[in-house]
């Protein structure tokens, strides 16, 4: 089998072994959506949930594609605050107990398009219940910089489907700085 473009009828070149040899150009799944859907969004986390065990992050997908969220950036306000740890937490059940309404940002500026998500946080517990622990994250004020734990696969969140943080240690009276960056797709 012969294998041509068939446009140029340049054809595939073959090594002696069999591989092809190719050239080809790449982009991230996230860049391919924020540039032909406008549906690539970052929302900006800044709470101080006051005690342990506190859900001081909610977001649910309202739509029928499903979230996906590839990026978590983390910094804790001050190095005193010591070690932070934060569990996600996907499945939870109830609604926000006081939660303030979040707007996540498109980051292709001047599209109009909005999440099609809830999205809130608060400084103390939003009190929900239920869910499975995801993954922990450990926020180190030591750390030069913010962190970011890039999530390859993606935590994807179908219609419906809860996301929380939950602090598993208290950062005592400083702010957990975080960004979550998600897209849509179907």
């Amino acid at each position: 089998m012969e294998i041509r473009d068939p446009v140029t009828r340049v054809g595939q070149r073959v090594s002696d072994a069999g591989y092809a040899f190719s050239r080809c150009v790449t982009e991230p799944f996230e860049m391919h959506t924020s540039l032909q859907h406008a549906d690539t969004f970052i929302a900006l986390i800044q709470a101080d949930p006051s005690t342990t065990t506190a859900d001081f992050f909610y977001l649910k997908n309202l739509d029928d594609n499903d979230l996906i969220i590839y990026k978590i950036k983390g910094w804790l306000d001050n190095s005193a605050a010591g070690v932070v740890e934060v569990s996600i937490t996907t499945g939870v059940t109830g609604d926000p107990t006081a939660g303030t309404t979040l707007t996540p940002v498109n980051t292709t500026v001047g599209s109009g398009v909005t999440a099609n998500a809830t999205c809130e946080y608060k400084d103390g517990d939003m009190a929900l219940t239920g869910g499975s622990v995801l993954d922990i994250i450990r926020i180190d004020p030591a750390a030069i910089g913010e962190q970011k734990w890039h999530f390859t696969g993606g935590i994807r969140l179908r219609k419906n489907q809860t996301l929380v943080f939950n602090s598993d240690v208290d950062p005592v009276g400083h702010t957990i700085d975080m960004s979550v960056y998600f897209f849509f797709h179907g």
